[in-house]
């Protein structure tokens, strides 16, 4: 099994909920970061959800919700969580454009 550590995604989250990362078919990833970056001098608010393939993003999935990003601010969740193959990951925050999602982990193929 190869290990590669990597950037999964980097984006700007939208005010719905939207899939920012995908574990690849025949593939477990551990997300190990998720840093929420308010870049705006507002207050913002986000929420991720860790969602099993076929799901829908929602409370039962949410690992964060509605988090305060304060202006100009940084969140980071440091995790261990495993995803399965098509699980996905995925946020929206309370303002479109206001936080900026980077996420980190390792994929086991």
């Amino acid at each position: 099994m190869a290990n590669t550590a990597k950037r999964l995604a980097s984006a700007q989250l939208t005010a719905t909920a939207a899939t920012y990362y995908t574990s690849p078919a025949a593939t477990k990833c551990i997300v190990t970061q998720i840093i929420l970056t308010n870049v705006t001098g507002n207050n913002a608010t986000a929420s991720v959800s860790l969602v099993n393939s076929g799901g829908t993003p929602g409370a039962s999935n949410r690992i964060v919700e509605q988090v305060a990003v304060p202006a100009y601010g940084v969140v980071t969740l440091d995790l261990k969580q495993v995803l399965e193959a098509s699980d996905f990951v995925s946020a929206l925050a309370s303002a479109a454009t206001a936080v900026n999602i980077r996420i980190s982990g390792v994929e086991i193929v």
